[in-house]
């Protein structure tokens, strides 16, 4: 599940670093590459970018509480915990795209109107959010 997460968000930057490389060696005729560097700022501004991009691992959902357990775009475990009276839907939905292949539990929230969205990788886990969620 880790290597189709970082698969997921570092592939593109290894395609510019693969760019960047050759540009500078038959273009500007240089044998050591910037590309790394660009590479590296690129991860770092990531977190920025896409800190929506959550994994769920785990959703627990009682009479009170909603309590999300999920990791990071750098594989940081975090808990999302939201009383259920905050929420106003919690949506399962399948993704199609091309470049996202991943069902998505939505949860929307009351008093903000904010929409997170939970990347759902492994199959079981799907199985159980549907369930849940029923």
């Amino acid at each position: 599940m880790k290597l189709r997460i970082l698969f997921d968000n570092y592939f593109f930057y290894i395609i510019i670093y693969a760019i960047i490389s050759i540009l500078n060696y038959y273009a500007f005729d240089k044998k050591v590459s910037i590309g790394a560097l660009v590479v590296i700022s690129f991860l770092w501004l990531s977190d920025l970018i896409f800190k929506k991009k959550k994994y769920l691992l785990n959703l627990k959902i009682d009479s009170t509480s909603l309590e999300a357990t999920y990791l990071t775009i750098f594989l940081k475990e975090k808990t999302y915990t939201k009383e259920r009276e905050l929420i106003s839907s919690t949506n399962y939905l399948n993704s199609k795209a091309l470049f996202n292949k991943f069902d998505l539990l939505q949860i929307v929230e009351k008093n903000s109107g904010d929409v997170i969205n939970f990347k759902i990788l492994e199959e079981n886990t799907q199985e159980n959010i549907r369930e849940i969620i029923r």
